[in-house]
């Protein structure tokens, strides 16, 4: 009989781990047992202990039953920003009247933008997408 081989916790998404020390968090501060959670949310224990563990890659229909079975809005169960919105610099949008110093000459490759500051945008409008996307699934 062989077993299933348990991932190594460092290579954990660090995003599911975050999700898995808050669900844990609000689970036992409500002195709630992962039975309770997965009967309220109308899913399976396994589920639970997944998502409690930073296993569970939670679908958004999920997420958002965790968050009911929780008694908290789904937005609650996210970490906190790195950088908050206010934070993030938008650069003004080019005119067609800017001069065409700012182009760059044929000859010269294009440079990508700090790939950092291009993924931490991304992470936050992926989240500011989820939370608004678990905010329509429990309003309706």
């Amino acid at each position: 009989m062989s077993r299933k081989r348990r991932t190594p916790r460092r290579d954990l998404d660090p995003l599911l781990g975050e999700i898995a020390v808050i669900v844990k968090r609000i689970r036992t501060s409500k002195r709630m047992t992962t039975r309770e959670v997965a009967d309220k949310a109308e899913v399976e224990v396994q589920t639970i202990f997944g998502a409690e563990a930073g296993l569970q890659n939670l679908t958004l229909t999920t997420f958002a039953k965790l968050a009911r079975g929780l008694g908290v809005q789904p937005v609650e169960l996210l970490p906190p920003l790195e950088h908050p919105a206010d934070a993030v610099e938008v650069p003004p949008k080019a005119s067609a009247e800017a001069p065409a110093a700012a182009a760059k000459p044929a000859g010269e490759p294009r440079r990508m933008e700090d790939l950092d500051t291009v993924l931490e945008e991304i992470h936050r409008l992926s989240r500011l997408a989820l939370a608004m996307r678990t905010r329509s699934i429990i309003s309706h």
